[in-house]
């Protein structure tokens, strides 16, 4: 049996990778929280090329297709789109120092309409937690943010189909359940 990968595993994983960019390859002229914070889930990608501009960083398998925007030789967003339906299905911003979405009373506020709810990293994903981080998260918004224990600074915020459980696998799943027949 094919084993399931989880979006945050992936997600972590492909952030932490560096990819120097060559003179050719320049960020996203609009790369910024809010415009990738207000990508609508479900929404074709090519509302992705009209708010940031498409990745020179793409990366595809038999089910989805990444689209990395590097910034400082490090990932700064990636956005994950279902490769049958061309239709984004999550999304991660990583949280430098000196950012503002580094303060977790900011982001918090941020969504004044959220539920947080504090989570153990082992209760997000109970195999690949960190006991370093600790998750606020608001399943009805699709919202998810990773927070340092240590420091309680912000790491990185994911977003998913609301209701959705933080997975690849429920990502493309909650998709293909929602799509016209």
């Amino acid at each position: 049996m094919k084993k399931q990968y989880i979006i945050i595993l992936v997600l972590v994983l492909l952030s932490s990778c560096s990819h120097p960019q060559s003179k050719d390859q320049s960020d996203a002229a609009n790369l910024s929280f809010e415009h990738v914070s207000t990508l609508p889930i479900g929404e074709n990608s090519r509302m992705i090329e009209q708010k940031i501009g498409k990745s020179t960083n793409i990366y595809e398998d038999e089910r989805t297709v990444k689209w990395l925007y590097a910034q400082d030789n490090y990932n700064k967003a990636v956005i994950l789109i279902n490769h049958s339906t061309g239709k984004i299905i999550s999304k991660f911003w990583s949280v430098k120092d000196g950012e503002k979405e580094r303060d977790l009373n900011y982001m918090l506020s941020y969504y004044p309409q959220a539920h947080f709810e504090k989570r153990d990293s082992k209760f997000i994903h109970p195999h690949k937690g960190k006991p370093t981080e600790v998750w606020f998260e608001d399943r009805s918004l699709g919202v998810f943010i990773e927070v340092s224990k240590a420091s309680q600074v912000v790491e990185a915020i994911y977003w998913c189909a609301a209701n959705v459980p933080l997975s690849t696998e429920n990502c493309i799943k909650n998709q293909k359940d929602r799509s016209p027949k």
